[in-house]
């Protein structure tokens, strides 16, 4: 792997070890921290997290942190070279926690220095697992100012205050909970609080704005010079990400220094580098510098217990519960009093929380929405999907899949569920946000109360081979065609991406089995993000495994709505017609061979004609029996479901 400069974060440069260099060399843009390296991480087009100025960071969206890219040797972790790794992937294979289950802290001092984090953990055994994204952001209406102390460890500590009007530049660390426990544990003197919005606007440089996070804040509040009749003049960090700033302190001995300039803290203190290297070793000095400078502390709203008490004991918030702000919205409707606005075309679109969801399904993939939030997309039975980030950041040609709504009275309205199938569907994680809109997906259910819903499949679209190119016919793998209740060669429907009148297109065609070598070459062959000739959904979405492969030529692709769709999606269903003329067919055989026994042997018109009716009921009922078992699906619940089927 291609490591940052590895001299600067290495653990004897720890301030912990060296206290004059605090807080320590910070890395110069977002990274992927391990015990031995770093690796910067890399947006789809390979741009540097953090590269792009911050006033364009509402402009600049990953759908989700786990997209970002890690710029790393794609060999050593057994990925495709053409491909880069996606930081989801990269956890998942460390075996470490993903994205969604780390929590977000904010960084103002020495913990945004690898050096240190890896003296905090060099005794532990979590040593092995300090994998640790480190991701910049811009931090509105607030200052990273100092502790009134001298730290354990001899140094004057940062801590982070209010200040309107004014931003910082600093880390967000995604930590793990075993990682989050050492870390509190080291920060004697600390509160752990949450800062929502309303407190610190902060934008990562993904472009994802988050609705909170968590922030160590002293309890003796921050240094401050005397104002006579005027606020306190606080004192400043100069971030190490950020330009110069005015009166702002970077290195310690600039910081110490200015403390020595107060006559009573200078006197225990003293005035040169000699006597400050003695607060590390002498736990007497540190606590009369402590007391002198306690005397220029100030209270601010941030260090008010009862507002903003510590977290330590009480449930995490974690990153994939947070709700990402999409169009400059907050997550959750975007319309008005839940009633989205009509389009030109007649479709309604509305916008929602993701949940991870446990429905009923009846058969089908399924979105769960309240009764106000169905009646905003028109009432309908079905609505498109689509990630409302990834649109943003692909576009319209972002990936959609079509889902079944259940009706839910308790939902609130600035949630939806959507299952899991969709979800990796269209690339989205719990806590994201998902454009939904309205369609019509016309079939016949006049056979359902006979034969019963039919089993549904959603699939991923891939280029056709060139021996089923231009015939009509697509490739599905083995198990999806036991799913589906077919043999290969039989007829399935197909059902695309709605139009923009919202009609779904549907195409009855024959299914054959795909090759097991066609599988495996397309293992080798796809990779790369949107944009890329073949890209893969676990590159691209951030999701693996995928859904099963259908392979769809281009003139099909073009009838399902699927033209210039990368990592289409569509759902897949058996032609009962077709089944039910095979089995009719053979229905009628086993009627004649039953007639020409009855007219054989039984000589009583009677007889014959209760015999055959007997005959014809029962191969009825044995064709229903069968195609039920075969195409249908049915699941029994004890007990009554909440959801309302549309």
């Amino acid at each position: 792997m291609t490591a940052l400069e590895e001299d600067p974060y290495a653990i004897e440069q720890a301030p912990r070890r060296q206290p004059m260099l605090y807080p320590g060399r910070w890395p110069e843009e977002s990274v992927l921290l391990s015990g031995q390296a770093m690796w910067p991480l890399r947006s789809y087009d390979g741009v540097a997290l953090g590269a792009h100025d911050p006033v364009d960071w509402d402009g600049f969206r990953l759908p989700h942190l786990g997209l970002a890219m890690p710029e790393s040797d794609k060999r050593a972790l057994g990925l495709k070279a053409q491909s880069a790794p996606m930081l989801g992937r990269v956890l998942e294979s460390l075996n470490v926690p993903g994205c969604n289950s780390r929590v977000p802290v904010l960084c103002v001092g020495s913990n945004a220095a690898p050096a240190q984090l890896r003296d905090k953990f060099v005794d532990n055994v979590l040593t092995r697992a300090l994998t640790i994204p480190m991701v910049q952001a811009e931090v509105s209406d607030a200052r990273v100012g100092f502790a009134p102390v001298i730290a354990p460890k001899g140094y004057v500590p940062t801590t982070l205050l209010p200040a309107p009007g004014e931003s910082v530049r600093l880390y967000v660390q995604f930590l793990d909970r075993d990682q989050l426990a050492l870390v509190d544990d080291s920060e004697l003197g600390y509160r752990r609080v949450w800062l929502g919005r309303e407190q610190a606007r902060t934008v990562l440089s993904t472009g994802e704005e988050l609705p909170g996070l968590y922030a160590y804040v002293h309890t003796a509040g921050a240094l401050a010079d005397h104002a006579e009749g005027d606020a306190p003049d606080w004192w400043a960090m100069q971030s190490q990400l950020d330009a110069p700033r005015s009166g702002a302190l970077a290195a310690q001995p600039a910081v110490l220094e200015r403390c020595a300039g107060w006559p009573d803290v200078a006197r225990v203190l003293g005035e040169d580098l000699v006597a400050w290297q003695r607060l590390a070793t002498d736990a007497d000095l540190r606590e009369q510098v402590s007391a002198a400078l306690a005397h220029h502390a100030f209270d601010h709203a941030w260090n008010d217990p009862d507002r903003f008490p510590d977290l330590r004991s009480q449930p995490l918030v974690q990153y994939g519960e947070l709700s990402p702000r999409v169009g400059g919205g907050v997550a959750g409707t975007d319309v008005d009093g839940g009633v989205a606005p009509v389009s030109a075309d007649g479709t309604r679109t509305a916008y929602g929380k993701v949940l991870d969801a446990t429905l009923d399904r009846r058969g089908e993939s399924c979105i769960r929405l309240n009764p106000r939030q169905h009646r905003a997309v028109g009432g309908r039975d079905y609505c498109e999907l689509q990630s409302a980030a990834l649109r943003r950041v692909v576009g319209a040609p972002a990936p959609t899949t079509i889902a079944k709504v259940m009706i839910d009275p308790d939902q609130p309205d600035d949630e939806v569920q959507v299952d899991q199938v969709l979800r990796i569907a269209i690339g989205l994680e719990p806590g994201e946000v998902v454009r939904y809109r309205g369609v019509t997906l016309r079939r016949s259910r006049v056979a359902d109360p006979i034969l019963g819903t039919p089993a549904t499949i959603s699939a991923r679209v891939h280029l056709s081979t060139v021996a089923t190119a231009e015939r009509d016919v697509v490739l599905l793998d083995p198990l999806s065609l036991e799913v589906l209740g077919v043999d290969s060669g039989d007829n399935v429907v197909i059902e695309g991406r709605a139009d923009d009148q919202g009609e779904v297109p549907h195409l009855e065609v024959k299914a054959f089995q795909v090759p097991e070598h066609e599988l495996d070459s397309r293992r080798h062959q796809f990779g790369g993000g949107f944009g890329a000739r073949m890209p893969d959904a676990a590159t691209a979405l951030g999701h693996a495994p995928d859904l099963p492969a259908i392979l769809v030529d281009a003139a099909l692709r073009e009838r399902l709505g699927l033209a210039g769709t990368q990592l289409g999606t569509v759902r897949v269903r058996p032609a009962r017609g077709q089944q039910l003329r095979g089995e009719l067919r053979e229905f009628t055989l086993i009627m004649a061979v039953a007639l020409i026994g009855v007219i054989a042997v039984v000589e009583q018109p009677l007889v014959v004609i209760v015999l055959t009716a007997a005959v014809v009921v029962g191969s009825a009922l044995l064709v229903v029996a069968r195609l039920r078992h075969r195409l249908g699906y049915k699941l029994t619940v004890r007990s009554r479901s909440r959801d309302t089927p549309r």
